[in-house]
């Protein structure tokens, strides 16, 4: 008999040919993409990294602190892909080089030119050389702004990026061919048992009877298979008569990724499949004619309810050898011609529930680690341009100071949104009862707003109820943060004509008043299709309102989340072109308690530190100047330390009355550096301060019970920081 080639084989191997082509001409493809991203991506983490030094140097060259200097620049020469990093002076000396030798030599006029000719803050991408190049003027911070004091010429390498993208780009194709390979010789198997031999004794059955000879081996004989199957049908009809829902039953049992069992009337197992006895971990000899109780698969609960007929489904908790297994459990009661029994389904969902636990913990790491990456250079800036405020400055040199701040506290917010929402999706999200000068948080909020306003050339009006009482129990920081993003959204979406804010008194009782707070603009408004969007996390009104005015896309849904915490309604019109209005409506208690919101860092009264020797602890130098300079400005008595080990061993010298303390350092991080303070005989009374950027509830929870007495969260205000040590100083001299 000739042989031909299989199409089970044929349909396989053609598949195999165009995935494995595809896979790889779709990862060549994109992989030019992926470089470009990575490049772009380094070229901006450089770019911060250089602008932060140029900020940096312009500040220090102005206090003529050129030996601080060269620390700044000495700890960056370690970043991964720095290649030379050179500060070149004016007149074309080289005051430092990543390269010892090139140090206070002069470079030559035209590379000099280059670099007074070169754009400000430029980029440089030579991909001959596999570099590129950042030029960052460094600008005097008064008198002529236009006269540099120098240039940082930075040089990146860009070859391991390429190495790093062939590598990923390989171990893709790699990886999809083999996954591809296995599905394929898999499918190869299942057609060849399932398709390929039945058609063939088919064949050959059908050979033999046109040739007259009906000498088949009932083994071999498709006919024996129908007779078997017709007979075991019969039989079992007549057996179980089986309802219409029978059907679906017996397809669950041959679901064998899932544990099936039958029991009798008396809840006692007369069958399970091989998935049930994985699970119960007991082969069918000795769970047979044991009750479902036994094995804690029925509860009382669950045994009256299947006796009245019902369905019973549940979630259980199996304790076999000290482990736990999760169970979803769903048992059914079935009638036959003269009996009644019960087929029980069982999922073991305990992969699904630790994979589930995993990815939430991934989601908490991943936002904390967010957290401390921007926080902690947020806090340098912050604090860097404090102290600069500190100083006289010129109007200009004022205004530009004060738009850093702004930006940053911009930041600070975004960084904030994203914590809230973190709080919110774990049922987080906690609110104070403390009193509230409403009128005086009303007017703060509208003199943060007014300046934005007029710049913008924008009619900014608000309207405040005469009627309305001054103080409240609330949560100040959550009402402030409603309000301020309502109106950063009507300033974000209105180019002309007006906002308005206004608070108004509802109802009002002995105990209770009613507020209703609204902020209608004269902007862009939204169309009626798009304004279910509102008020989810990371939506906008569509793509390209994102791409023109930015924005995480939480500020609505956080605050929906805070009134509807508040027990408020939220109050939301708008109609395209004409404008929007959103608002709240919530009900406060009153309280006589006279407080104030005016508390601002600024306003109030300086605290001293005097008598105070403290002990700052970062592995990060500018977060380290920055809390030495503010408490030096309050009169402390600061050391510095760049590490943990560091840290332990001026513990061990000094008698420190208060220890700020950052957490994440590396080789000693600040909870293992405190426990070994802790053993030292050291000041028993010493004021231990975690200053940290991770303020996750369960890292501050942790950081707590380590032994620190307080949580910091950077950026700092020092006015509160000197006020909770001398607290702590009041209560321990008592």
């Amino acid at each position: 008999m000739k042989r031909r080639f299989s199409i089970v084989v044929a349909v396989p191997v053609i598949l195999l040919a165009v995935l494995v082509s595809s896979s790889v001409l779709l990862n060549f493809y994109y992989s030019s993409k992926i470089f470009d991203d990575r490049l772009q991506q380094s070229i901006k983490e450089a770019s911060r990294l250089i602008s932060l030094m140029q900020q940096t140097s312009e500040i220090y060259l102005a206090r003529k602190q050129e030996s601080d200097l060269v620390h700044i620049f000495t700890s960056a020469v370690s970043h991964d892909h720095l290649v030379s990093l050179q500060f070149i002076t004016n007149k074309g000396n080289v005051f430092f080089s990543s390269l010892y030798s090139q140090r206070g030599k002069k470079i030559s006029i035209g590379k000099l030119r280059e670099l007074k000719n070169s754009p400000m803050n430029s980029v440089e991408i030579d991909k001959e050389k596999n570099q590129f190049k950042l030029i960052f003027p460094v600008r005097r911070l008064s008198g002529n702004l236009s006269n540099h004091l120098g240039y940082i010429y930075a040089v990146f390498e860009i070859n391991s990026i390429y190495q790093r993208v062939s590598a990923e780009v390989k171990n893709n194709i790699y990886q999809s061919i083999a996954f591809i390979s296995l599905t394929m010789v898999i499918l190869l198997l299942v057609l060849h048992f399932t398709v390929h031999r039945p058609l063939l004794s088919l064949r050959h059955s059908f050979e033999k009877i046109s040739n007259n000879d009906f000498t088949i081996p009932m083994r071999n004989s498709i006919w024996s298979e129908f007779a078997a199957l017709a007979t075991e049908g019969n039989n079992a009809r007549l057996k179980l008569a089986l309802a219409n829902k029978e059907e679906a039953l017996l397809a669950k049992i041959f679901d064998i990724s899932k544990g099936i069992y039958i029991v009798d009337e008396q809840f006692s197992l007369k069958r399970g499949n091989q998935t049930f006895s994985s699970i119960i971990e007991c082969d069918s000899s000795a769970y047979m004619n044991h009750t479902l109780s036994h094995f804690n698969l029925l509860d009382k609960s669950g045994k009256e309810a299947l006796i009245r007929g019902d369905d019973w489904q549940t979630e259980l908790h199996l304790y076999i050898d000290g482990i736990e297994k999760i169970i979803k459990s769903s048992v059914s009661r079935v009638y036959s011609a003269s009996d009644v029994f019960y087929v029980g389904v069982l999922n073991d969902i305990t992969e699904e529930r630790m994979e589930l636990q995993r990815r939430e913990k991934a989601k908490d790491e991943f936002v904390a680690s967010v957290s401390h990456e921007l926080r902690t250079p947020l806090n340098g800036i912050i604090g860097m341009a404090n102290l600069l405020g500190r100083e006289p400055l010129s109007k200009n040199q004022g205004s530009n100071l004060k738009n850093i701040l702004s930006s940053s506290r911009l930041l600070l917010l975004v960084i904030n949104e994203i914590l809230d929402f973190s709080k919110i999706e774990a049922n987080q999200l906690n609110l104070e009862e403390a009193p509230v000068n409403i009128k005086e948080l009303f007017d703060e909020v509208f003199s943060i707003f007014e300046n934005q306003m007029l710049e913008k050339g924008l009619n900014f009006t608000f309207q405040l109820d005469p009627e309305m009482t001054s103080f409240i129990l609330s949560d100040s920081v959550r009402l402030q943060q409603i309000m301020n993003n309502f109106l950063s959204n009507a300033l974000k979406f209105t180019q002309h004509g007006s906002i308005g804010i206004s608070l108004q008194v509802l109802a009002e009782t002995d105990d209770i008043v009613t507020i209703q707070c609204l902020v209608k603009d004269t902007g862009i408004g939204i169309a009626k299709d798009n304004q279910h969007k509102l008020f989810q996390a990371f939506k906008q009104e569509d793509d390209s309102t994102t791409r023109e005015h930015g924005g995480t896309g939480l500020g609505l849904y956080i605050s929906k989340k805070i009134i509807e915490k508040m027990n408020g309604e939220i109050i939301f019109e708008s109609e395209k072109h004409q404008g929007s209005t959103f608002g709240f409506t919530c009900s406060f208690k009153k309280t006589t308690q006279v407080v104030s919101t005016n508390e601002d860092e600024g306003t109030q009264e300086s605290v001293s530190l005097k008598q105070y020797k403290v002990l700052v602890v970062d592995d990060n130098l500018i977060n380290v100047e920055v809390a030495k300079s503010l408490l030096e400005d309050l009169g402390a008595q600061v050391d510095c330390a760049y590490g943990g080990e560091e840290a332990i061993e001026k513990a061990s010298q000094h008698n420190y009355d208060v220890i700020l303390m950052d957490i994440q350092m590396p080789v000693l991080d600040g909870v293992a550096a405190l426990k070994r303070i802790c053993e030292l005989p050291f000041n028993k009374t010493c004021y231990m301060v975690a200053l940290t950027a991770n303020v996750m509830e369960k890292d501050i929870e942790r950081y707590l019970s380590s032994g620190f007495h307080e949580v910091v969260a950077k950026p700092f205000k020092i006015n509160e920081l000197a006020q909770h040590i001398l607290e702590y100083s009041r209560k321990n001299t008592v």
